[in-house]
């Protein structure tokens, strides 16, 4: 059972040296995991050989393979293990996952992103055709992506029936073995050279910039269109790009590009023409159920059951929430400042109020039966005095973290007993974010020289640098279905992260959000005019919508219970609480 997360799946799997977090491929000749090293604390991927399905010489065949290349554009190999359950391969883990998963479904890419992605794979298969070895399996399931700043970055993976050029015809010899749906003409007779590997390069790329492969059928119906039928190209694509499918994809090996080397200089040519415009979601405006006038403005909202609770200056609102519409509001005062966050938690309701650099936790009991009643009143808790402050609550409501910075002697992160505030540990260090995963972890976001690293810390005060980001994320959202799902909300880009096993994928926007929020079904991103990005659970976008607000209208804070979405606008003055069905949008 998986009890955090690192949680593992096979604790055997790989013996005592890594600790397995989850499956994360299968591979023609055995499974592909996501590991960490027990003492290093590396993140790496465990390909678990099959020895039934690969034998000794193939083996041996594959782990020279991957010995002699070493390249930033082909999966790195670490090191041969041994344990109880076999023989696997240590290499380093690419946590973009494949290219498969980040084109399906299709019209993730622009045209210059599909051009830089081949780009990258003809510069793994230049480094390997120098060293005479043909990859024979070009396919996007076996191109596996990492994040950088701009975009993701291809590497070669899988050689496991690829063939050196001087390879007879021995026992290594796998005859037509490959992916019908990317092979070459000549594959299909047991030939191969390195122009095997640019057709099956010119196949991706038509895969990449039209949205689906060129031919489809069964094994055979694949053959004949290899080795007969040509390649149709819709009026949208460049000439300069299908000229250089074309030419790629010609029958006749020796009508290909004469290298990879050469196809990459086309391609370089064509990544200069301007790109397609990105195809963007149609704006739709979701109904308003309710509105109310607000007189002071609303920093944060938060829902718990039937009750809406709004974050103003000295106080925070409770709220009913109505099938329809907003209840009438009951004030509770907050005398430490203005309301920054809101918990509800077990116990009651977590409170944190800012006023200048001092920062405080209050505590208000569960609510009585009568709502109506005004004479709850707050307890503080405790203070702190930072110039930037990042705080929150473990689920039970028994602990909070709390990350200081500004300048040296405050940077740190507690860990603290709730209600007592007794601290349980101190972790040394700057963190720009503070997010508790479960009763028992935590996440910090530690900014580097380029993006951050992801921490994990417990209540006892060990930590662990998981993963890094390319860049600095102004909000985590934790995922509402699965606790070690994060959403990382920047200004550039978003980034969807499953921590168990380790999967990050980038999300392009067409919003640059300021703030956000998990739901039920996903997540929900806004900007302060009224734009609202919907992200599915599975970390793809989903839909475009345009709140209908005023011009002077500006979103300072959000909400969602069951299918609707709370919004808080202020523009000056005064403000408007509105209650908005999202209904249609989410249930499609």
């Amino acid at each position: 059972m998986n009890h955090g997360p690192l949680g593992t799946v096979a604790p055997n799997l790989a013996g005592p040296k890594y600790r397995v977090l989850g499956q994360i491929g299968q591979g023609q000749f055995g499974q592909v995991f996501c590991g960490i090293h027990r003492t290093t604390g590396q993140i790496v991927a465990l390909k678990q050989l099959d020895s039934r399905q690969l034998s000794t010489p193939r083996f041996l065949h594959e782990l020279n393979l991957l010995a002699s290349l070493q390249h930033p554009n082909i999966v790195a190999f670490h090191t041969l293990e041994y344990s109880e359950s076999g023989r696997y391969l240590s290499m380093a883990y690419c946590a973009g996952g494949t290219l498969r998963q980040l084109i399906n479904p299709p019209g993730q890419l622009t045209l210059k992103q599909a051009l830089q992605l081949v780009i990258d794979v003809l510069r793994g298969l230049i480094h390997a055709h120098q060293h005479g070895i043909v990859h024979c399996d070009l396919k996007p399931e076996n191109v596996l992506l990492t994040l950088t700043k701009t975009g993701w970055r291809a590497h070669l993976s899988d050689f496991g029936v690829a063939r050196w050029l001087a390879e007879t015809d021995t026992e290594t010899r796998r005859g037509d073995t490959g992916s019908p749906a990317y092979m070459a003409p000549e594959r299909f007779y047991s030939h191969f050279s390195p122009a095997s590997d640019l057709y099956a390069a010119g196949i991706l790329l038509y895969e990449l910039v039209v949205g689906h492969r060129p031919f489809t059928g069964t094994p055979g119906d694949l053959m004949t269109a290899h080795l007969n039928h040509s390649l149709e190209f819709p009026e949208t694509i460049p000439t300069v790009v299908s000229n250089i499918i074309e030419q790629a994809t010609q029958k006749l090996p020796q009508k290909r590009f004469d290298s990879a080397q050469t196809m990459l200089q086309a391609i370089h040519r064509a990544a200069k023409v301007e790109d397609r415009p990105k195809v963007i979601a149609p704006k739709i405006q979701p109904s308003s159920l309710d509105q109310a006038a607000l007189a002071s403005p609303v920093l944060t909202l938060a829902t718990q059951a039937d009750r809406l609770y709004c974050g103003l200056p000295s106080q925070v609102l409770c709220r009913s929430l109505k099938p329809l519409g907003l209840g009438d509001p009951v004030p509770y005062p907050m005398t430490q400042g203005q309301v920054m966050q809101i918990w509800d938690r077990p116990q009651g309701l977590f409170v944190r109020t800012q006023q200048a650099q001092t920062h405080t936790l209050s505590y208000l009991p569960p609510d009585p039966e009568d709502r109506t009643s005004q004479n709850l009143s707050a307890h503080v808790l405790g203070s702190w005095q930072s110039t930037s402050l990042q705080m929150d609550i473990a689920p039970n409501g028994r602990w909070v973290g709390v990350a200081t910075s500004g300048n040296p002697s405050q940077d740190q992160c507690q860990i603290l007993r709730l209600p007592t505030l007794k601290p349980l540990r101190a972790i040394t260090g700057a963190a720009t974010n503070l997010l508790t995963l479960d009763n028992h972890h935590g996440l910090m976001v530690i900014p580097l020289a380029q993006g951050v690293c992801l921490r994990f810390l417990n209540r006892r005060g060990n930590t662990l640098d998981y993963c890094q980001l390319p860049l600095q994320p102004r909000q985590i959202i934790q995922g509402q279905g699965n606790p070690y799902q994060i959403l990382a909300v920047a200004a550039e880009a978003s980034f969807w992260v499953t921590l168990n096993p380790l999967l990050i994928k980038r999300i392009t926007l067409p919003i640059a959000p300021t703030m956000g929020i998990a739901t039920p079904w996903g997540y929900l991103l806004a900007n302060q005019t009224g734009g609202i990005a919907l992200i599915h659970a599975s970390g793809k976008f989903w839909k475009h919508l345009t709140l209908p607000l005023g011009n002077q209208e500006r979103v300072s804070a959000i909400a969602s219970y069951q299918s609707r979405l709370i919004v808080a606008t202020w523009s000056g003055q005064q403000g408007t609480l509105y209650s908005f069905d999202l209904g249609p949008f989410i249930h499609q």
